[in-house]
């Protein structure tokens, strides 16, 4: 990714740390030295628009896929919004399996026979994605790749793994190191 790509994220408000040397709440009670705000990006025009142009960049280095399918729910708006750019089908990945409402289904769309490409905002440890694999595995589908807006470099995906940003680069383009950023 470019410098000046990365500089213009972080500015747009990709990357944000909490006031004051605190720190963000998380999920299993780990304090989060920094957050990385693309669902904020709805409404930031500037910021939603520089993570499409990037996203639709590294699809081109996808080929041979059917099927855009988010990981729900963080996954969801950026599947949607490249699919749309792509003319490509879409469909939704539920990794807690069939929704108690509605169809109750573990995947809204057609994916049956298809190959699809699995989309995330953020992959820290890859067990969204392991599990995505696995739902869209059981759904009769074959999950080619995953593109994602950030990534810490997650190790153990079967699938191909394609990031806009690797969160490295945004804390050293923002002047932090990922140890200085959790001592915070």
């Amino acid at each position: 990714m470019s410098i000046l790509s990365t500089k213009t994220a972080i500015d747009a408000g990709l990357l944000v740390f909490p006031p004051g040397g605190s720190s963000f709440p998380a999920r299993q009670n780990r304090p989060l030295p920094f957050l990385i705000d693309s669902r904020g990006a709805g409404t930031n025009l500037a910021l939603r628009k520089l993570i499409v142009d990037e996203l639709t960049a590294k699809l081109s280095n996808v080929t041979d896929f059917d099927v855009i399918a988010a990981i729900a729910k963080a996954g969801t708006i950026w599947a949607a919004w490249l699919a749309w750019v792509a003319n490509s089908p879409y469909a939704t990945v539920h990794i807690g399996g069939p929704r108690s409402s509605g169809l109750q289904r573990a995947v809204e769309g057609d994916i049956n026979c298809k190959r699809v490409l699995l989309i995330d905002n953020w992959i820290r440890s890859g067990a969204s994605m392991v599990k995505a694999v696995d739902v869209v595995t059981q759904a009769g589908a074959t999950p080619i790749g995953a593109l994602t807006i950030v990534t810490d470099g997650v190790a153990d995906l079967e699938i191909p793994l394609n990031a806009v940003w690797h969160i490295d680069e945004l804390l050293a383009t923002a002047g932090v190191t990922m140890a200085g950023a959790q001592q915070s």
